[in-house]
């Protein structure tokens, strides 16, 4: 298992960042990363993604996802993948800081995969996930 995690503040309170981050099919937006997703934003529910891959040039690919936690207001997160091969559980956790929202974003990698890929690999893909969370904060500047 391999993972990573970034968090930030965001000066927005939570039911706004909620708003923007349940709504799957506007992802594409404001998360540079997506190219789409389809599909509705309900636990168990399957999501058809389209991603530019955070690294090897951004090339994009697709995968079906399944929503598997879904807790309004405080959690959305996803898996997708090749099961066995290379899987991951994708997730957004929301806590409310009064007027403010921190947002932590993050990614756990299973599968035989994981045993080649290394640490410093799944560490070169923080900048698109960082690049996620300014992107959600300038679409949040932007509509509210």
């Amino acid at each position: 298992m391999k993972s990573l995690r970034t968090e930030c503040v965001l000066p927005y309170p939570v039911d706004m960042v909620w708003e923007v981050i349940s709504d799957t099919e506007k992802h594409a937006l404001w998360n540079p990363q997506i190219v789409s997703i389809k599909g509705e934003c309900n636990k168990g529910s399957s999501l058809s993604v389209c991603v530019r891959s955070p690294v090897g040039g951004g090339l994009p690919f697709r995968f079906k996802a399944s929503v598997k936690d879904l807790d309004s207001g405080k959690k959305l997160a996803w898996t997708g993948g090749v099961p066995g091969i290379l899987t991951g559980y994708h997730y957004w956790e929301l806590t409310e800081l009064g007027d403010q929202t921190k947002v932590v974003q993050g990614e756990v990698f299973t599968g035989l995969f994981t045993s080649v890929l290394s640490q410093k690999r799944i560490d070169s893909m923080l900048p698109a996930y960082e690049s996620a969370n300014t992107g959600l904060h300038n679409y949040l500047k932007k509509q509210f």
